[in-house]
């Protein structure tokens, strides 16, 4: 990520300085939060929200895109481990917006009966059929690896393509909710 930032980087400065300069204020911006947070078992999702959102414009700089993230169901109360959704985001681009240049991330919670559920859809390209199986990659292992850690064994993680593009949903259960 670092290496690939630094040569977009070269890339604007030759280009449009203007641009540069806003693009090393973002990387710095996500760098400052991630070494925040990169120690605490949960922060608040307005936290985790705002490293997304400095990502995406990250991210639009690199791939000469649009990206934006959207959310359903959250009341800003929300902890969550950090770096979960994050890593998402980051999933999502790395292989669903190759030669893509508009994209949605959607972040939806719905809570009942003791549990709560949190689906983070984006709608890149995903090659194949929805029902196709998919391995876990570096990704996911680390967003299990931090639910595992966070909520020992009080929660469940789905993930594959879906009718136009990529679903992820984890769902946590009491006792572990009051966080």
């Amino acid at each position: 990520f670092i290496l690939i930032s630094l040569v977009s980087l070269q890339e604007l400065i030759d280009l449009i300085p203007g641009k540069a300069a806003d693009f090393v204020v973002q990387l710095a911006d996500e760098f400052k939060l991630v070494s925040k947070v990169a120690d605490q078992q949960f922060i608040p999702i307005e936290d985790e929200l705002h490293m997304c959102r400095i990502h995406l414009r990250i991210m639009e700089y690199r791939k000469d895109a649009k990206f934006e993230l959207k959310t359903n169901g959250l009341t800003g109360n929300e902890t969550v481990p950090p770096g979960i959704f994050h890593t998402l985001v980051e999933n999502g681009i790395t292989h669903g917006y190759g030669n893509k240049r508009i994209g949605q991330f959607l972040l939806s919670k719905t809570q009942n009966n003791g549990h709560i559920e949190y689906t983070f859809f984006n709608d890149g390209e995903i090659n194949g059929s929805p029902n196709e199986s998919s391995s876990k990659g570096t990704g996911l292992k680390y967003v299990e690896a931090r639910l595992k850690g966070a909520y020992k064994n009080n929660w469940k993680l789905e993930s594959g393509k879906t009718d136009g593009g990529w679903k992820v949903t984890f769902g946590i259960k009491k006792p572990y909710l009051d966080n």
